[in-house]
């Protein structure tokens, strides 16, 4: 909670100018490990604990840089890894380039992942809504076909257009099946590359 708090504290430094005793009794009661693995967790530049230095600056207590880089370490054996890499690559979260070397390439591999199939999402969604675009407007021309006293010239030239926005909605299913057939194929096989073959 108090933990929390602090980062809180951090955040809205600006607004919070006149709770100097507040910040003075975070700084000195955090638990700068646990702060520490947070931010390793989740990634965070080593330019943040910069930040906690700044807001403790008036605190007879000064933040624990060896506990706080010891927290950060460990979170980051959590962070560095090919599953969260490939979370963080399909949320598009951005990489602040935190990952020991040991491990980054492995992070980054499955980072890569996530963002291929991010890209796939988004370019499913252009067909989608590309979709929906071609089924109101074949819709609205069958509706329009139903009026009984449509003359036959107009009847003829809404047959016309039907039968194109079918064709090219057919077109686009496929297109847009390709697409997934592509991503499905793509996915699986950067998975089979990034598993190492048991012995």
């Amino acid at each position: 909670m108090r933990t929390a708090r602090f980062i809180r504290f951090v955040a809205l430094t600006a607004a919070l100018v006149g709770c100097a005793h507040s910040s003075i009794e975070d700084c000195r009661t955090t638990d700068w490990f646990s702060l520490g693995h947070r931010d390793g967790r989740v990634g965070a530049p080593v330019s943040v604990f910069e930040s906690y230095r700044a807001a403790c600056r008036e605190a007879e207590r000064p933040p624990d840089r060896d506990a706080y880089e010891a927290g950060r370490w460990a979170g980051l054996q959590i962070y560095c890894t090919d599953g969260n890499g490939f979370q963080v690559g399909r949320s598009g979260r951005v990489y602040h380039h935190v990952c020991p070397l040991d491990t980054e390439k492995a992070f980054l591999a499955g980072r890569a992942r996530g963002m291929r199939l991010a890209g796939c999402r988004a370019d499913l969604f252009v067909f989608d809504q590309h979709l929906t675009t071609l089924e109101r407007e074949l819709e609205s021309r069958r509706q329009a076909l139903e009026a009984v006293t449509l003359p036959s010239e107009a009847r003829n030239r809404l047959l016309r257009e039907v039968e194109r926005l079918d064709a090219r909605y057919q077109r686009t299913i496929g297109e847009m099946e390709d697409v997934e057939v592509r991503c499905m194929n793509q996915l699986w096989s950067d998975r089979r590359t990034a598993t190492p073959p048991r012995p």
